[in-house]
């Protein structure tokens, strides 16, 4: 239904649109693909009032229009910005009417329902009538105008669709109206300059000369036209009336200013001079100003003559034009306010050129020397500089506290106090530091000398001396600077802030120099490393370096003192390591309080044992040093490293002295506590009775010393018996004595190319001394000086000093009880050669080799023996004394006991001290056996018979003859026992037939009965006959008894008897 209303809207969608009035005919729709469909009779509808449509054009007039435009000049740019593509432009749209769909369903939906139709409450029955109630007239109005908003949006979207057909026609189109746009603005521009420049000009006219004028006057010196005003000219004053005048005037100056001004005079105007007719007030740094009076009357005013300013810098002399300014205002002022008028406005006028002086300064300085640090305002009578204005926040978000100065006028009243003549304003100064103003800053103002850089330098030079002063008081509060165990030194300067400087102790003599750039703000540590820079940007990022900056300085001497540490400690053979333990762990085993701060060093020597570190925990309580044993985790089972020992070392807690002799005594010093540590321990480990004493005499560590440790001596040995123990005090005291490096040859890995540091790897060894006071010096008379490389013998004070050396670590009690029982055996073998006396004498002696001689005393022509007569020879025996278990006995060639050497080795091993005693007593013996080796040599070679020997034992030898029997008989051995066995308290040989052979009792033996008849009933020196046997004394009868006992059996060769019964002569003697 066109026209008709619906639901109160009229519906007019099927009427034409873009028609005026009305249309008279439809739209002629264009044919897709087939370009502009024609009308018929050339007739176009009516579109918005024109004559036609505007995309119905004729194919004829098109294809014209498109020739003309693509011959378009260069000089008409293509616009190709802020084009947007046709499907995004309909895509956004699509996506704009979707969302207002939406929003207007729910606003629909949202608005309130009539009453009558609410909770079911009306009979609501279908009705044709209109419901014009005003909450349905306004959903209706909203959708109405929803939809004609979203109409005229798809409108012209259709419209720009039809369009861009033509869009090449279109963007020529949009070139050429970009262009004539542009011609258009060029134009009216150009119109504007020419009438400007031709208002400029205006000022630039001269008045065309006057020729005529000119030319009268040049030549004639006047122009008749000019009327002559009749001036009459003053008679001339000569010098005289001058004078008087002046001197009038100055007294009728004098005469007001003392009698009827004196009163008026301001308090800044008592100084004044008067001279020349005129009075010159005098206002100090500020300015002075003459004054005169034209009249008598002193009812009449004061009449300014000249102005001069006394601060630097000012203009000497005032151009004509500020002097008349300044001579009209302070005239008006006298006229009213008389010389109160004038100081006021001179005084402000002052005030006010200093400020504005100060500011071109300070713009000046901020483009030259300060430039990017200052930021200058002016705030009408005032003004201020932020300096240091360069600072970034150290993060993003992070406030940067600002500095600045304001230099304003005071007006110097105070409302609490009655207005007082004297009080007048001033300069003023406000500093603001770190956003807080400074109440009493009292920094100096020079107002004679204005200079913003002065005043700049000074308000800083304030600043740097509160930013040191702070840190300095905060470092000085701390026991390390307190107790001056650090140094600390803080030098002000008042001008100058480069000239202030703080200066802390980092180690040794090197100190760090802290200083703040005046022009940045930024801190200046030196000397220049890594760590300087470094702690530098800490500074600068932190927002308050007056309350950080100690603790800033402590982390960065910290930093300074590990890079330190790296440098130096390597070379003394010390190699910083990483925390073995976790910060917790340590924090407990130091008793440090969760707040508490410190910096921690891990030293370790990598030639010890590798649970062993040096802890250096740098604070400003002090720096603190630690001796730390670590227990090692296991990994598989889930544990960390613990701490096992820890003890703190009394060294210094100062500033640490890195140097090489501080090192190298740190060494020695630890090397002797953890050796310490390690005897205590094993001496608890074996139950030893131990004490420690006070040390004295030698310490390796100035002002330190490790305490003696004192050992009973038959704790070490484990002896009970008495006699042992007596030879001396049972006491043993180890003392400490240093350490030293040597070189550690190594054995290289197989196939490997082994390098000369490898081989010759530092091992270092500690140094101990013990030393032990023998009971009864006189017993030790054969020791004298040196008994070995590392053991000495006082005989004076009796004390044997041993010289102990093991690794860091290791236990000196293990070495020592070695060494006291090495010791033992040499002072037991030592004693036993004393008592040997003159035939046992002392060659050599120490800890691992001894050297002596012995000889029987008898001499061997004694013997019956054939042979000449030989005095007694002594005979070389050494004995290697390296341990109780490996002991070794040498003896010389020829010497008779080298057929029981195995047996001397067993005696050695268990009755070492009395080795001497029985190579005495059997020295003869063997002798004797020797010779008669010799004897039976020729009767062996001859196989006439065979002598052989069986030692037993020392005390024990058995000699076996071996004899031809008659023929076809077996041959006849003979064995003689000789045993050592005491008689009647003395020792001696017994010499008899072995008890075992089976003729040893038979009377009628040939043996017995010639040994009977030929020793056993007979007696020689030093023997004597037993009738079964013989019994001799060991120096000198055993030899005779021998020699006799081997010539009677030699002499039986010659017989040949018959047995007077069978004997078993191969019985073995050993049965």
């Amino acid at each position: 239904m066109d026209g008709v209303l619906q639901n109160g809207v009229r519906n007019d969608r099927d009427a034409p649109m873009n028609g005026v009035n009305g249309t008279t005919k439809m739209e002629t729709s264009l044919d897709k693909g087939k370009g502009v469909a024609s009308l018929s009779g050339g007739q176009v509808a009516m579109t918005n009032g024109a004559s036609g449509n505007a995309m119905d054009i004729d194919i004829g007039q098109l294809t014209e229009a498109q020739h003309d435009i693509s011959a378009l000049p260069d000089e008409i740019q293509h616009i190709t910005e802020d084009i947007m593509p046709l499907g995004l432009l309909l895509t956004r749209l699509a996506q704009i009417s979707h969302n207002q769909l939406q929003g207007a369903i729910t606003a629909l939906a949202a608005k309130q329902v009539p009453q009558q139709l609410a909770n079911g409450n009306s009979d609501y029955r279908s009705t044709t009538q209109e419901d014009n109630s005003a909450e349905s007239l306004e959903k209706k109005s909203l959708l109405l105008d929803f939809a004609q908003d979203l109409h005229t949006k798809w409108v012209k979207a259709l419209v720009i669709t039809d369009w861009s057909k033509k869009a090449d026609l279109v963007g020529r189109l949009i070139d050429i109206r970009h262009h004539l746009s542009g011609v258009l603005s060029s134009y009216n521009s150009n119109l504007y300059d020419i009438v400007q420049v031709k208002r400029d000009l205006h000022w630039a006219k001269v008045r065309g000369p006057d020729i005529q004028t000119a030319l009268e006057v040049l030549s004639s010196g006047e122009a008749d036209w000019m009327p002559d005003l009749g001036y009459i000219e003053p008679p001339p004053i000569s010098a005289v009336d001058q004078e008087k005048w002046l001197d009038n005037l100055n007294t009728m100056l004098s005469v007001r200013l003392t009698l009827d001004e004196y009163e008026k005079i301001p308090h800044q105007f008592r100084n004044y001079r008067i001279g020349s007719g005129r009075v010159t007030f005098v206002v100090d740094d500020e300015f002075e100003v003459d004054l005169t009076i034209a009249d008598e009357d002193f009812e009449k005013q004061f009449w300014f003559i000249d102005v001069r300013f006394l601060f630097r810098p000012a203009p000497a002399d005032l151009s004509d034009r500020i002097r008349q300014f300044i001579e009209a205002k302070v005239n008006d002022a006298l006229a009213a306010d008389g010389l109160v008028g004038c100081y006021r406005y001179l005084h402000e006028f002052v005030l006010t050129h200093k400020i504005s002086e100060l500011y071109r300064q300070a713009i000046e300085l901020s483009r030259n020397n300060w430039v990017g640090t200052l930021k200058v305002e002016r705030l009408n009578r005032a003004m201020s500089i932020q300096y240091w204005a360069n600072k970034t926040p150290a993060a993003p978000g992070q406030r940067v506290p600002g500095s600045w100065v304001i230099i304003g006028v005071d007006s110097g009243s105070n409302p609490t106090q009655p207005a007082d003549s004297k009080t007048t304003s001033s300069l003023s100064l406000r500093w603001f530091r770190d956003h807080k103003e400074v109440k009493e800053s009292d920094i100096p103002f020079d107002v004679k000398n204005i200079s913003a850089e002065h005043l700049l330098k000074t308000v800083i030079a304030r600043h740097v001396e509160y930013t040191l002063s702070s840190i300095h008081a905060k470092l000085l509060s701390k026991p390390r600077f307190s107790a001056r165990q650090a140094s600390l030194r803080l030098e002000i300067s008042k001008e100058d802030p480069m000239d202030s400087v703080l200066s802390m102790q980092l180690v040794d003599r090197e100190h760090v120099e802290v200083r703040v750039a005046p022009i940045t703000g930024t801190f200046e540590l030196s000397p220049q490393s890594a760590v300087m820079v470094r702690g530098a940007k800490n500074l600068d990022a932190s927002p308050n370096p007056a309350e950080d900056g100690a603790a800033i300085l402590e982390q960065l001497r910290g930093l300074y003192e590990i890079q330190a540490f790296n440098r130096r400690a390597k070379s003394t053979g010390w190699a910083v390591s990483k925390p073995p333990i976790k910060p917790d762990e340590l924090k407990q085993s130091i008793k440090a309080t969760p707040q508490d701060q410190y910096q921690q060093v891990w030293l370790k020597r990598p030639a010890w044992n590798v649970n062993w570190y040096v802890l250096a925990t740098l604070s400003l309580e002090g720096d603190r040093w630690w001796l730390v044993e670590i227990t090692p985790g296991n990994a598989a089972r889930g544990t960390s490293n613990r701490v096992k020992v820890i003890t703190r070392l009394p060294l210094d807690s100062g500033a640490s002295d890195l140097s090489d002799a501080f090192l190298n005594s740190l060494t020695v010093f630890v090397a002797g506590i953890v050796t310490h540590y390690t005897d205590l321990r094993e001496l608890g480990r074996n139950q030893i009775k131990h004490d420690l004493r006070e040390p004295s005499g030698f310490s390796p560590i100035p002002g330190i010393k490790l305490p003696v440790l004192s050992v009973r001596l038959s704790a070490l040995l484990r002896e009970t018996s008495s006699r042992r123990r007596a030879w001396a005090k049972d006491s043993v005291t180890i003392s400490f004595r240093g350490v030293r490096n040597v070189l550690d040859e190594q054995e290289p890995v197989q196939g490997a190319v082994v390098s000369q540091a490898y081989r010759r790897a530092p091992k270092t060894e500690f140094v101990a001394e013990a030393r032990l006071t023998v009971a009864d010096k006189s017993k030790f008379s054969l020791l004298k000086g040196q008994v070995d490389h590392d053991v000495q013998f006082n005989a004076r004070t009796g004390q044997f000093v041993m010289r102990l050396k093991t690794e860091v670590g290791g236990s000196i009690v293990t070495l020592l009880a070695s060494r006291l029982e090495a010791l033992q055996r040499l002072v037991y073998l030592v004693e036993a050669i004393r008592q040997g006396g003159k035939g046992v004498s002392l060659q050599s002696v120490s800890l691992t080799q001894i050297s002596f001689t012995y000889e029987n005393g008898a001499p061997a022509s004694t013997s019956v023996f054939s042979g000449p007569s030989q005095p007694p020879r002594r005979w070389r025996t050494m004995l290697d004394l390296r341990s109780s278990g490996q002991m070794s006995i040498t003896l010389e060639k020829g010497n008779p006991h080298l057929r029981v050497k195995d047996i001397l080795s067993r005696l050695i091993a268990h009755q070492l001290e009395q080795l001497p005693l029985w190579l005495q007593l059997t020295l003869p013996l063997f002798r004797a056996l020797d010779k008669m080796d010799d004897d039976w040599e020729k009767i062996y070679l001859n196989n006439q018979g065979t002598l052989e020997y069986f030692p037993r034992d020392l005390q024990w030898i058995v000699i076996r003859y071996t004899l031809p029997g008659p023929p076809q008989q077996i041959r006849r051995r003979f064995n003689l026992d000789v045993r050592m066995r005491p008689r009647r308290g003395k020792l001696q040989w017994h010499v008899t037939r072995l008890e075992h052979e089976p003729a040893a009792k038979n009377p009628n033996d040939e043996f017995n009965r010639i040994l009977k008849q030929k020793v056993w009933s007979n007696h020689g020196q030093g023997w004597k006959g037993l009738m079964t046997g013989a019994a001799a004394d060991p120096h000198t009868g055993i030899e005779p008894l021998l020699g006799l006992i081997d010539s009677t059996i030699r002499a039986m060769l010659a017989v040949r008897l018959q047995p007077s019964q069978p004997t078993s002569m191969a019985a073995n003697p050993n049965a």
